[in-house]
C-alpha cells in the first residue's frame, strides 16, 4: 500500500502494516485533530493524528536505515529491530482522545484501565524515573490507552502477524511495559534498546521531526521547516558501557540547533496562541463543571468511538445549560486581557504580580481564567539548568525524568559530547521561557483592561 503525504511524498506499507492502518482502531485517528482547537486561530490546521502517525512511521524507517546501513547486524535481527521500531512509531499516538491533549482531563482513573503490566500493589513506574507511583487516585493519560491498545486489543494479533511481540513495541513507547524476553534488544553484548527508544522519543526524534514540519505546513507558518534531511543523513550509533545511543555528526550541529529552536518558536507562535489556549481552557472548565456529563470510557471498544465529533455533539446537547459548552459551540471564547512573557528565574516576582491582578478582578466581581504555558528547548534543560527540586515544584505533577542524552559525535576523534553541552541554544542564562495570561469575557475586557494595564 502507498499513501501520498503532503510532507513526505509517498509512504509505503507492507501488507501486514496496511492491515494495521486499515483497522478500525487506527482509522479512528482520522477523527482526532492533531492540534485540538488550533483551527480557531489557524484555519488550515485541521490535520489529524492519522496523518501524523503515518509520517512518524515513515521517518522511523529513514532513521533506522541511516543508523544501521553499515552496522554489522545479522539481516534477520536488523529486520526485526526495524519492524519493531516502525510499529512503535506508527502506533505511538493510537490512544489520543478527542481534540488530542485537550480531553485528557475527562479521562478515567488509571486504575479503571486495568493495565495488565501494573503490579499487584497498583504501582506504576514513571518511564525514565526511579519513582514508583501509586495509581489509586491518578488520572489516565493518552499514553496509557496507547499501551493498552497495543498489548490488550485486536491490534496485538495484527502485530504478531508481522512476527513482532506487541510488548516489545509498547516497551519502546514506554518502558513501564516489561519485555517478555529481557535480552530482546541485545546483540553480542550491546543493548540497542536506548537507541531504538530514542528514535521514538528524545530531543531529536521522529515524532518531533514530523509534527514540526506538519504543524508548520498546515498552520501556514515557517518555524518547523529545518534541514531535516541533513540531520537524518548524519545519524550515528554511539556505544558506551555496552549500550547504544543516538548520536549526530558535528557536521549537522547547526541543523540540530535550528531544529531545537524551531520547537520553541512554534510553541510560542502556534501551540500557545491565545485563542487556541482560551478554547482549551474553557473545555477544561466544562469538564470541571458540576453538571458535566461527558466521560471518556475506559473500555477500549467504547473508546474506539470516542472522537472529536462525539465530543462536539455532546457539547451541542448541553450548550443551553452550560456556559462553557455554549461558548465553545458558538466560538465565543474569553479574550486575552493581560499577558507576560518571562524566564523561569523571574517566576516568583511574576506570580506575585498575577496574584494581585487576580485578587483585584475577584474583588470587582470578574470571572477570569489564568493560564501558564512553559517552553524549553530540550528534555535535558530542566535537569541541566535547575535544581531537580525546583523543577519538580514548578511542574507539580510532572516528576523530574532523566532520559539518556542524544550525543554530538566528532567523526574524526570519535569523541561524543551530550547535546546540551554542544548546542549554543542551551547556553542561555535561563532557557526556560514561560507565558502567563489572564483571560476575561468580552464585556469584562472592556471594563478591566484599562485597569490592568496600569498594574
Amino acid at each position: 500500500m502507498r499513501i501520498l503525504d503532503p510532507i513526505h511524498n509517498y509512504i509505503v506499507f507492507s501488507d501486514g502494516e496496511a492491515s494495521i492502518v486499515d483497522s478500525l482502531v487506527f482509522q479512528r485517528l482520522r477523527n482526532i485533530r492533531q492540534l485540538g482547537f488550533a483551527e480557531y486561530a489557524f484555519p488550515g490546521a485541521v490535520h489529524n493524528r492519522f496523518l501524523h502517525s503515518l509520517g512518524v512511521y515513515h521517518l522511523a524507517g529513514l532513521f533506522f536505515d541511516s543508523l544501521f546501513h553499515k552496522y554489522p547486524l545479522p539481516e534477520n535481527k536488523k529486520k526485526l529491530f526495524r519492524q519493531t521500531v516502525c510499529l512503535a512509531a506508527l502506533l505511538h499516538d493510537i490512544g489520543h482522545g478527542p481534540l488530542s491533549h485537550n480531553s485528557e482531563k475527562a479521562m478515567p482513573l488509571l486504575s479503571e484501565l486495568n493495565l495488565s503490566f501494573i503490579d499487584k500493589q497498583n504501582r506504576y513506574k514513571q518511564d525514565g524515573s526511579d519513582d514508583v507511583m501509586p495509581i489509586t487516585n491518578r488520572q489516565a493519560r493518552h499514553e496509557h490507552y496507547t499501551l493498552k491498545f497495543i498489548v490488550e486489543s485486536k491490534l496485538s494479533t495484527l502485530i504478531e502477524n508481522l512476527g513482532v511481540d506487541p510488548y516489545c513495541v509498547a516497551h519502546l513507547i514506554d518502558s513501564v511495559v516489561p519485555l517478555k524476553e529481557k535480552d530482546f534488544f541485545v546483540y553480542e553484548g550491546i543493548n540497542f534498546q536506548p537507541l531504538l527508544k530514542q528514535i521514538i522519543s528524545s530531543d531529536i526524534d521522529v515524532d518531533r521531526m514530523d509534527y514540526l514540519q506538519r504543524d508548520s505546513f498546515f498552520s501556514g507558518v515557517d518555524y518547523g521547516f529545518c534541514d531535516h534531511r541533513w540531520i537524518v543523513n548524519n545519524l550515528h550509533i554511539y556505544i558506551e558501557k555496552d549500550q547504544a545511543f543516538l548520536a549526530i555528526g558535528e557536521k549537522a550541529l547547526y541543523s540540530v540547533e535550528n531544529f531545537l529552536l524551531s520547537r520553541r518558536h512554534i510553541s510560542l507562535a502556534v501551540y500557545f496562541h491565545n485563542k487556541m489556549v482560551a478554547m482549551g481552557e474553557m473545555l477544561y472548565r466544562y469538564f470541571e463543571s458540576a453538571d458535566c456529563s461527558f466521560r471518556i470510557p475506559s473500555n477500549l471498544e467504547d473508546y474506539t468511538h470516542c472522537t472529536d465529533l462525539s465530543l462536539f455533539n455532546h457539547l451541542k446537547k448541553v450548550a443551553k445549560n452550560n456556559e462553557w459548552a455554549r461558548r465553545i459551540i458558538e466560538n465565543d471564547p474569553y479574550e486575552k486581557a493581560y499577558e507576560l512573557r518571562y524566564f523561569y528565574r523571574s517566576q516568583k516576582e511574576v506570580k506575585n504580580r498575577f496574584q494581585k491582578i487576580k485578587d483585584c478582578l475577584t474583588v470587582r466581581g470578574a470571572s477570569w481564567i489564568y493560564v501558564t504555558s512553559s517552553s524549553y528547548v530540550n528534555y535535558d534543560i530542566p535537569n541541566v539548568c535547575l535544581k531537580d527540586a525546583d523543577w519538580k515544584r514548578s511542574q507539580n505533577d510532572k516528576p523530574g525524568v532523566q532520559r539518556p542524552p542524544v550525543y554530538i559525535l566528532n567523526e574524526s576523534t570519535k569523541k561524543a559530547t551530550p547535546l546540551h553541552k554542544k548546542v549554543q541554544a542551551f547556553n542561555y542564562p535561563d532557557p526556560i521561557q514561560l507565558l502567563d495570561r489572564i483571560y476575561l469575557s468580552k464585556s469584562d475586557c472592556q471594563k478591566f483592561v484599562p485597569v490592568l494595564s496600569k498594574m
